[in-house]
């Protein structure tokens, strides 16, 4: 059921009826039919309506979700029960125990960022209650009669809606879009809190979607285009799109222990991917480990020119290897530590075995400070011998 209002001059008026009788089957009639059709409006619309919750479902495939199950949080108590009921030392806690509630669904996402989330949409639920929704949340009908709807965007908003013990909600209601995941991908990449595995999860729905219409996305540049994004980004994306889903740099994206940039980075490495992710779950920071791509990359170039010299039996590395920047590298992360000296071992010992022992590369590193210190002699003899 709708109640349809229209934004004008900053006021609403109303301008649809209310039905009496919810249970609208196939005899609805023309008048009460023309009632929902007010309700119908392009992208871009004023039109605004109140829809009952329980005719409202969230979209299954929206990746922000977090496991959120509609039943589950309609078991919970509401906060205008609590409110109600209770008297003011007993709300707080009755609050407290409904959000643990909330972080226990989902928790089953097995997410790590559940906790915040789950934290922000009891925040925004007191806010709704106290307050007023500001911004209604945009749907599609279902059906002809326009009964029931799905959402296209404002999924946070309508949990939190049904956690205040609220009936109804202010809604957009448009026609379904026939880019539906390119609309949701514009409301949501710039947020705050859309985290890296939602927004690789969105751009995956996006090319889906394009490719299902006929589109043809077969490579980065195309991808940034249809993203409206820079060609870095549109690399970056491409190169998880072709991981599966079970392949562990996306586990770790969607654990959020890595960035976007930053899984990208580890799939151009994949004989490192095991070390660079174990240092990821081990607590590295997001600038330990893109300092750890950079520096293995720049090995990667080095040897890479140095083979290139000796196959062409030159003395000296060719101008490409001397242009090749080899930086100064340290890290309050053991681990990261560690794995650095680890990598640049190997790579030290295949290019430049004689500096490889004259390092004694070989002994152990038993303390942060000593394998920092070992980082920058790699470092200095690499550019030395450039």
């Amino acid at each position: 059921m709708v109640e349809t209002t229209k934004k004008s001059g900053g006021r609403s008026r109303g301008l649809g009826k209310r039905l009496k009788d919810k249970k609208i089957g196939q005899d609805i009639s023309e008048s009460a039919k023309s009632n929902f059709d007010i309700g119908l409006t392009e992208e871009g619309s004023e039109n605004f309506d109140r829809v009952f919750l329980e005719d409202v479902s969230p979209d299954p495939e929206n990746p922000r979700l977090f496991n959120l199950d509609v039943d589950a949080i309609t078991k919970l108590p509401k906060l205008n029960e609590i409110y109600e009921q209770n008297k003011q030392e007993q709300i707080e806690d009755d609050i407290t125990t409904l959000q643990q509630q909330i972080y226990d669904i989902m928790s089953l996402s097995e997410r790590p960022e559940s906790k915040d989330v789950s934290e922000a949409l009891m925040n925004l639920a007191l806010d709704i209650y106290h307050n007023v929704l500001i911004q209604p949340i945009t749907v599609y009908p279902l059906n002809e009669y326009h009964t029931k709807f799905r959402i296209i965007t404002g999924h946070r908003r309508y949990f939190a809606s049904l956690i205040a013990g609220n009936k109804s909600i202010s809604a957009k209601i448009i026609k379904k879009p026939e880019r539906l995941r390119q609309l949701q991908y514009s409301e949501n990449e710039s947020r705050a809190d859309f985290t890296p595995y939602e927004h690789l999860c969105a751009v995956r729905a996006v090319v889906k979607e394009t490719q299902s219409h006929g589109g043809d996305i077969t490579g980065p540049t195309q991808l940034a285009k249809l993203l409206h994004k820079s060609a870095q980004i549109g690399q970056d994306f491409w190169s998880l799109l072709k991981l599966d889903e079970g392949d562990e740099i996306i586990a770790a994206v969607r654990r959020s222990q890595i960035n976007i940039r930053n899984a990208a980075g580890i799939a151009s490495l994949p004989k490192h991917k095991e070390q660079i992710l174990q240092a990821a779950k081990e607590g590295a920071s997001s600038k330990e480990i893109s300092q750890q791509i950079k520096n293995l990359r720049d090995i990667k170039k080095l040897n890479k020119a140095n083979k290139s010299s000796s196959d062409k039996n030159e003395k000296k590395a060719p101008q490409a290897g001397r242009q090749t920047s080899v930086f100064s590298l340290k890290t309050s992360n053991k681990n990261v530590a560690e794995y650095i000296v680890n990598a640049m071992s190997k790579e030290l010992e295949k290019t430049h075995p004689a500096l490889f022992e004259a390092l004694n590369m070989n002994e152990k590193k038993p303390d942060l400070k000593t394998m920092n210190k070992k980082m920058e002699a790699i470092i200095k003899a690499l550019n030395k011998s450039l």
